[in-house]
Order: structure tokens, then sequence, then C-alpha cells
């Protein structure tokens, strides 16, 4: 069992935030739309992408402007985690530190300086546009994570109905303006493509293997969301507060039971398919007792009626209870050697 502390077992995967600060526009340049008169439509300034740790970046560009040419607040967009420590398996839930430790890298990469202003935002004197929070659970292993991701798609609902699945991932309001909940394997997100891989420096650490058996639960607030709970100031954005938001959200999802097949449908199915469910019914793993292209055909057909015959059943003894509330992982948070290898950035640690 890997070493790992208790605390943080959340961190800030992404974060949206504007600080009010006087400065010369960042020469990123703009994008103009022209009406067919030559009358300017709108215009807006293009985002700078400022390189952090191992070439992460994060997206900054300036906004407002006080009449005599100088823009009035900075826009920063991206993963704060990735930035600071070159990638987002674990890390720190302080969102007013991670912001300010943004602010500061960003602005010394720009030479400007604003040393008041940095002191504000370590208050959390700043609008927070998105955020989001991750949890991760560690399994045995990542069959067991596939497992309990394969019963989320089929039996989780939210009151945003049931569970939408795209690329091995879980989503419970996909494509909702105000939130989102979704869960997926971190090992499988490493292996995704450039966008999600470890930088090559990375490679020789424990990280992947730390990720290999994960189950990542993410909650993004977007900026109806947080204005409507209130919370669209750093300041209110405590990691007491982020925690519980991420509770409650998750918590919003809820577990319906494998349905149990009627007797009348029963009937009506092929025997080949009956016996499948029969033997699955009375705690019988049957993925020994066929091929993988009989198996996979006869989950396709009885996961019409609500089960799931790659779980086991539940009225018998298993691993993994597939109840959302109650997942079967244990929470994870920094594994004592990131500290070791500075591999993690954490304001609460010395030298983090």
């Amino acid at each position: 069992m890997n070493n790992y502390l208790c605390m943080p077992t959340y961190m800030i995967d992404w974060l949206d935030f504007a600080v009010d600060v006087i400065h010369d526009p960042i020469p990123a340049g703009r994008v103009l739309a022209v009406n067919p008169d030559g009358t300017l439509e709108w215009d807006v300034p293009q985002s700078m992408h400022i390189e952090g740790s191992y070439e992460s970046k994060m997206r900054v560009r300036s906004q407002g402007g006080d009449g005599q040419g100088r823009a009035t607040a900075l826009y920063f967009c991206g993963n704060p985690s990735k930035f600071l420590q070159g990638h987002n398996v674990f890390g720190s839930d302080d969102v007013n530190a991670l912001a300010r430790a943004v602010f500061d890298r960003v602005l010394d990469t720009l030479a400007l300086r604003a040393d008041l202003v940095a002191l504000s935002v370590a208050r959390g004197a700043f609008d927070v546009k998105r955020i989001d929070i991750t949890r991760s659970f560690q399994f045995r292993d990542r069959r067991e994570v596939q497992a309990v991701l394969s019963s989320l798609a089929v039996k989780s609902r939210s009151r945003m109905g049931r569970a939408q699945t795209a690329g091995g991932t879980v989503y419970h309001g996909k494509n909702s303006r105000r939130y989102t909940v979704k869960c997926y394997c971190k090992a499988e997100e490493l292996e995704a493509g450039k966008k999600h891989r470890l930088p090559a420096q990375l490679d020789p650490t424990p990280i992947k293997a730390f990720a290999e058996n994960l189950l990542r639960i993410e909650v993004t607030l977007r900026s109806k969301e947080l204005q409507q709970l209130q919370l669209s100031r750093g300041a209110q954005l405590t990691p007491t507060v982020v925690r519980q938001l991420h509770r409650d959200y998750f918590g919003r999802i809820e577990m319906s039971a494998q349905a149990k097949i009627p007797s009348e449908e029963l009937a009506l199915m092929t025997r080949a398919i009956r016996d499948t469910y029969l033997m699955w019914h009375s705690g019988i793993d049957v993925r020994p007792m066929m091929s993988q292209t009989t198996f996979y055909r006869h989950r396709a057909t009885l996961l019409g009626y609500g089960v799931d015959i790659a779980l086991p059943y539940e009225g018998a003894s298993c691993p993994v209870i597939p109840l959302f509330r109650e997942v079967v992982g244990e929470p994870v948070g920094i594994p004592e050697w990131a500290y070791d290898q500075a591999l993690v950035y954490d304001p609460h640690r010395i030298g983090g």
C-alpha cells in the first residue's frame, strides 16, 4: 500500500479567475469582427500562453480599460496544478495560495510589478469564473476502477437524468453551463494523448504507477453556479468550503440497484441469454465460462434490462460495492515521496 497523507485528498484541477490590476495591456494581439460596412462589431484581446513547469501553460489576457490606454484586469485560465508542478495527479486544494503563486509567476514572466495586488490575491481578492475540484480514490487495480465506472455508467442518476459516457468517462451534466460531475480512470487519462500525458522529465518518477489504480471524481462549477452559490470570490473558497462543495455535488448522484428481470421477460429471452443471467444472479462469475465475444454480446443484451454481468451480483459477497455514496476505495492525498522528490506544490509544507 502506498504511503500517503490524509490531507489534502482534494485538488484544484482548473481555475479561471480575474484580478483587478492597472497595467499596460499584454502584447498578445486582438481578435476583431468587422461589419460589411467597415464598422467594428466586436474587439477582444487575445490570450498569451505563459509557460510554467515542464512546459505546462497558463493563458492570461488583459481586460477592461481606464480610458488612458491601460487595462484594468488580468484574466487567468488554466490548470494551476500542472502550471506549478507539471502534473495533476495530486496537488493542493488551497485556491488563494494557488492563485497567488500563479499570479506571481505570470507577472514575473511578463516583468510586471504589482506587489500590493499580489498580497490582496493571497487574501482572496479576485473573481472566480470556473473551478474544477477533484478527489481521487484508490482501488486494488485498474480493472476494479473500470468495474466501478461500468456500474456508474449503467446505474447512476442525478437531477440531470441518467449518466452520459464518452471515452471511458462517466458524466452528469456533461453539457451543462452551470456544473458537471465526471468520473474517470486517472491512469487511462494519462494515456489519452499528448494533452494529458506526463512530461518526459516526470516519466522516471513514481507518479504514473501511483495513478494506475485511481478513480478520479471531478466537480466543475462554472460562473453562473458560483454566482448563485454566492461563492464567486476567492476569499469565499477556503479549503473547507472547497471540500464541502465536492461532497455536496458528488452526493447528488444516486445509484439504483441492479434490476431484477421479471419472469415473463425471462421467458422471452433466448436460452443462452437466460442461462447467463440466471448463473450471474446466483453469484457465479460468468466471464470465464464463455468466450470474450460471447460475454460481451450477452452483456450488451442484458444492459438493456439494467443488468451488468461485468459486476458481481449485489446479493453475493463482492469486493466492489457499486454505490456512488459509498465508493469502496481509499481517498488518497499527497504521497510523502512527492515532497522528497519535489514533485508537488503545497503551500502548507516547508518548501512548497
